[in-house]
């Protein structure tokens, strides 16, 4: 189904940790998020739409989340 819970998951993760302190795990989280989407594709479970619009959820999920963190911490 529409879209890869487990793309968005773990694009969510590698775009929190590029803003993270730790560059090792940002490089792993940033080169295993998009073979995450790959397996989920290869193994049958979606369609490349379904992992692409995981990814952009993902991306999303991590934006507002900084947008809220940031407004947070201006009051």
């Amino acid at each position: 189904g529409y879209v890869s819970g487990h793309a968005a998951v773990a694009a969510a993760m590698a775009s929190a940790a590029v803003d993270g302190d730790s560059p090792a795990l940002a490089t792993g989280l940033l080169l295993a998020a998009p073979t995450v989407a790959a397996a989920r594709m290869y193994v049958g479970a979606h369609l490349p739409l379904d992992a692409i619009g995981g990814v952009g959820v993902g991306l999303i999920v991590d934006g507002l989340l900084a947008l809220s963190q940031s407004a947070r911490s201006r009051s």
